[in-house]
């Protein structure tokens, strides 16, 4: 009996010494990846953002904008209440509840994962862990193998989690919500939730409805899937989701949502650019004149770096009056006629584009107008009906990836003179090199490419006929 006991014992002992290895074993890799290549204190309290700067009229009106990435940023306070209440309800219904890492989340999807074989359970991924993502996170498992791949996977998952707590320590929740919403890319050049809300509803986010924000919201699980422009059937069930979630949550009432649910979705659809708006060529012209002034001045910001007017958002206030503008436009436009018969006299029967030009100047002119073609509402139309349905499989297989006209003239390129080299030439970074030389070797990559090709050939035909 007593040496029953004591193998009892000793067993006991055993698993409570192998219980307290594995916990330490695991606090030392948690501090071990705390020291390895995780964001500084500095980063954490300043993470990377392009801004748009805003050139604004007399009356404090904006005119346009100039960027790099299209990203107003907004405050918490700016948020419009159902964006807010769609994200909590969606992507982290505990997000007031935890300190940036979900562990009621985290044991529901262990165990549905390893215990239930469920594998669409999901990762429990807190918002403070996206936004850790968003900003710091480099997620490139190409050429990796399965073992490699899930250590990785579990390596980053880890490291994720130590920056969304520090995140926390240095944020209000208030504050990473705008944050995350202002970080995400919402593709069409929209980055940020109010150029998002701008691009696809021709509003500011603070005035969409309970719907659009649904739309949006259903869009941060994956833009290019849930795109409501040419996925519209993805995008509704998504954003019906969202509805519905929030209606779980308490933030919509059912009656309500039933309602918005049966509705199809309903966009005003402009991407933005830098050629719209008022006043384009007298805002070009600001834009150069407060670049020289800046560099003729020295003015930096707190890191001694001169401030940048295509990425540190900032507010250029003009004397021009918005009003007399646009009466100025109107007027310009009545004399077109008269304009054109004077432009007919000097240019009949020359090709603008062609004329009087070298090979350099030339390059510039056909890339000019390749830009003003890609940009028209007719060529939009043309992708959208003729070409998009053909990616279907290949966004299937590459979600990451969102096909965009720069990407297939990148693949056009490169089967003439190789990858290696057009990447140099697009300063295309390792890793998106070696994710698009995975793509080129898919079996549908070539299918792809050709149909690319065709459309490319409809698009000249199109555009080489007179139109009204």
């Amino acid at each position: 009996m007593d040496q029953d006991r004591s193998k009892i014992n000793s067993v006991i002992k055993k698993i409570w010494v192998g219980l307290g290895l594995f916990v330490a074993l695991v606090i030392f890799y948690l501090f071990y990846l705390s020291l390895s290549g995780l964001p500084t204190f500095d980063e954490l309290e300043n993470p990377k953002y392009d801004f748009a700067s805003q050139i604004l009229s007399s009356n404090n009106s904006t005119l346009g904008r100039l960027y790099i990435e299209n990203r107003v940023p907004v405050t918490y306070e700016q948020l419009s209440p159902f964006v807010v209440q769609a994200l909590l309800a969606t992507e982290d219904v505990r997000f007031y509840k935890h300190s940036g890492v979900d562990a009621e989340a985290v044991a529901r999807v262990v165990a549905k994962t390893l215990v239930l074989a469920n594998k669409s359970a999901g990762g429990g991924s807190t918002i403070t862990q996206q936004l850790a993502k968003l900003l710091y996170s480099d997620r490139d498992f190409s050429n990796m193998g399965t073992i490699r791949k899930n250590f990785a996977l579990v390596n980053i998952k880890l490291k994720e989690w130590i920056t969304a707590i520090k995140l926390e320590r240095s944020y209000t929740k208030e504050e990473i919500i705008a944050m995350y919403l202002n970080k995400f890319n919402f593709i069409y050049g929209a980055y940020g939730i109010e150029a998002a809300s701008e691009t696809y509803f021709s509003k500011g986010n603070k005035e969409l409805n309970e719907s659009e924000a649904a739309v949006l919201v259903g869009m941060l699980k994956n833009p290019s899937l849930y795109n409501p422009v040419r996925r519209k059937e993805q995008a509704i069930n998504r954003r019906n989701t969202v509805l519905r979630r929030m209606v779980t949550n308490g933030a919509l009432d059912a009656k309500k949502a039933e309602k918005l649910i049966e509705k199809p979705i309903e966009l005003k659809f402009k991407p933005k650019s830098h050629i719209e708006g008022d006043a384009t060529y007298f805002r070009m012209e600001v834009g150069k004149e407060v670049a020289s002034i800046i560099k003729h001045n020295d003015l930096q910001k707190s890191d001694g770096s001169l401030y940048d007017i295509y990425r540190d958002g900032l507010k250029i206030y003009t004397s021009i009056d918005v009003e007399m503008q646009k009466i100025a436009e109107a007027t310009m436009l009545k004399h077109m006629k008269s304009v054109q018969n004077n432009y007919w006299r000097e240019w009949k029967g020359k090709d603008p584009w062609k004329y009087n030009t070298d090979a350099k100047q030339l390059a510039i002119r056909e890339n000019t107008m390749k830009n003003l073609v890609r940009s028209s509402d007719r060529y939009i139309t043309m992708r959208q009906n003729d070409f998009e349905p053909d990616l279907e499989g290949m966004m299937r297989k590459f979600p990451s990836i969102n096909f965009t006209d720069i990407e297939f003239d990148i693949w056009s390129a490169a089967e003439k003179d190789g990858l290696e080299k057009v990447a140099k030439k697009y300063k295309i970074t390792d890793d998106q090199e070696r994710i698009y030389a995975k793509i080129m070797d898919d079996p549908d990559y070539k299918i792809a490419l050709a149909k690319w090709q065709k459309f490319r050939n409809d698009v000249r035909t199109s555009f080489g006929k007179n139109i009204k």
